[in-house]
């Protein structure tokens, strides 16, 4: 007697070897390059407690660092929400990173 599971990844094989045929595939072949470049998944990052600037950020980018830890410090809002104003500066933040390419 066959069991459950052995009758399921049969189907499964026969499942993906038809429609195998449908798929096509390549290879991507890439020439090494031998030179450093930013790369957001790896490497170094900066941080900074106060607002961004985009000179600030091009500066860290022609370093080839593209991750910045934004540092905000908002006790003031234990008790409440958060202010426009402190939003707004989030925002723009965001945007100068956006802009310089962080």
């Amino acid at each position: 007697m066959r069991s459950a599971v052995y009758i399921l990844m049969t189907y499964i094989i026969s499942i993906a070897s038809a429609y195998s045929q449908y798929v096509s595939t390549s290879v991507i072949t890439y020439d090494p390059i031998g030179k450093l470049f930013p790369n957001p998944e790896r490497g170094f990052s900066a941080y900074r407690s106060s607002q961004l600037n985009l000179s600030f950020i091009e500066d860290l980018r022609n370093e080839n660092i593209t991750v910045i830890q934004r540092i905000y410090t908002i006790p003031q809002f234990n008790n409440s929400a958060l202010s426009q104003s402190f939003l707004n500066l989030v925002e723009s933040d965001l945007n100068t990173a956006r802009e310089g390419g962080a």
